[in-house]
Formats: structure tokens, sequence, C-alpha cells
């Protein structure tokens, strides 16, 4: 993911949203870093870095690349429970769409954060697997995702996520679309537009109309992820 150059174009829309949030927090924990696409920048840019991921290999290729860095093989939900720092800017970045009780991760991760802290998660939105269906003809799995009762399909709109953490005692600063007219690979909107297959210029442009908040409201819930970005209550 650190190479890709689609993850590498969303990378920098997550960053656009985060970086001054980041500014005078040093600590950080990112919670399922995979192989430190954040996790590494932040580090390199003089971040006190702790990160956490199921799959040994990531953090071994994390350490490699940053021994600084410190790293810890457990879950999300044991991440989650263990409140034994309070970090400045607690990350949860493209995993909590993979966790059937995303909920109570929000909840822990909170705690985490310290008072003065940010806490910062993505999630799917629903129209993106709507969309996805549709494109792929998947129109039972369709049917289970607007009835509510898909086994495996986890996502949310901007609403449901403004309610949800505020039930867990965040305040929501922000909720950010990230990839609201583009895709890679199997994203529905891939093909509209895809950055691995754009010019500089074009992936520029795109990035502007991706990041236009007057546009990107009327879109957003069809995003590729919606940013929260939140302090404790």
């Amino acid at each position: 993911m650190n190479e890709h150059p689609g993850e590498r174009y969303y990378y920098e829309q997550y960053m656009t949203v985060l970086a001054k949030h980041l500014d005078g927090r040093p600590q950080v924990l990112d919670v399922g870093c995979q192989y430190g696409r954040f996790a590494l920048p932040l580090a390199a840019h003089g971040h006190q870095v702790v990160a956490t991921d199921i799959d040994q290999a990531c953090l071994d290729y994390v350490r490699a690349q940053n021994p600084s860095i410190e790293v810890r093989c457990e879950s999300a939900d044991e991440s989650a429970r263990d409140g034994s720092r309070d970090f400045d800017v607690v990350l949860c970045l493209e995993v909590l769409y993979l966790l059937p009780d995303w909920r109570s991760v929000v909840a822990g991760l909170v705690r985490r954060a310290a008072p003065t802290g940010v806490v910062a998660c993505s999630h799917r939105s629903q129209g993106y697997y709507i969309h996805r269906f549709l494109r792929e003809r998947r129109y039972d799995e369709l049917d289970q995702l607007l009835a509510g009762r898909h086994p495996a399909i986890n996502a949310q709109s901007s609403a449901e996520l403004h309610s949800a953490y505020r039930d867990a005692g965040v305040d929501v600063v922000s909720v950010t679309p990230i990839g609201t007219f583009s895709g890679i690979e199997v994203d529905p909107f891939a093909a509209i537009n895809d950055p691995t297959v754009l010019t500089t210029t074009d992936r520029e442009r795109l990035a502007g109309y991706e990041l236009d908040p007057e546009l990107t409201a009327q879109f957003m819930d069809s995003a590729r992820y919606l940013l929260v970005v939140g302090t404790p209550s």
C-alpha cells in the first residue's frame, strides 16, 4: 500500500484532512497499521508512533523501515481495550469496516486518547457497496444490504457516524469523504476515474473536486471511505 500509486493518491487526501490535527501532537497510536502507510511517514516527521496490527509480517516490515516505531502484535479490539497510555492522536484507518463490533472498538479508542487528543477513524460508506453491488450485478446481496441484514457488510452513512460517535463520547469535528468520485480495482467508481491511470495534472484536478466541501457534501455517502475526526467529549 505504501508504493501503490492509487493508495498514495488516497493517502494524500487523508493527510490533507489530518495534517492540522497532527501538528503539535507528538504521540500517535496507529491501530491496524498494515505496512505503515501512515506510521512510517509520521515517524519520519518526528512523531512518536506506536503501531499495532494482527499481521506480524507487517510489523516486521514497519520496524525494519524505522526501528524507532514501537510495534505491537494485537487486534484492534485488543488495542481498544488497553487503556494504559494516553495518546495525542489515535488513528484507525481502513480497518473498522472489517469488524462486526466496530462501535465498541471506537469507544475503546476514544479512551486511549488524551483529554486534549484527537481520534480519527475511517469507515466504508453504504453507498460504496450499493454502487459496487449494482456494478457487479449482486442483486441479492444488495437487497440484504438495504434490508440491514447482510451477513458480511459493515457500512454507515455520515448521519449514522455522527450519531455513533456522539454515543461513544466523541465531539465530531468533521466527517470527510475519501475518494468521492474515483476508485481502484474493484471500487465502483474506478469506472469513472482511476488515479493509477491518470496524469499528474489530472490527478491534481480530480483531487480538487474530491476535496471540495460543497461538492462532496452532496455525494459523500458514496465515497470509498468516510473519515471521522473527533475529540473526547
